[in-house]
């Protein structure tokens, strides 16, 4: 399975995915938001989980799909982020 690939599995699945990496996140509307990809308290960074396939954090400025945000909250590399993603679904 390729990145691209993976990614759109894993936006078919935005709000658990979202639950399950930055737990301390809330919903609001269409947005699961949080401080930042440490999970910290605070609104900064939101995932669109309806309609956009896209997140962002406005402090930091990242950015991407949620396979970018996998790698970024786990802290690791590409293929282990897809390893575990393939796992999660």
């Amino acid at each position: 399975m390729t990145p691209a690939e993976l990614s759109e599995k894993l936006w078919d699945n935005a709000e658990r995915v979202a639950k399950f990496l930055l737990p301390k996140g809330r919903l609001e509307g269409k947005e699961w938001c949080v401080g930042n990809t440490n999970g910290d308290a605070g609104k900064s960074l939101k995932i669109n989980i309806g309609g956009k396939k896209t997140w962002a954090d406005f402090a930091s400025g990242d950015s991407g799909d949620l396979l970018d945000l996998w790698v970024l909250v786990r802290n690791c590399q590409l293929h282990d982020a897809m390893r575990e993603a393939k796992e999660f679904l």
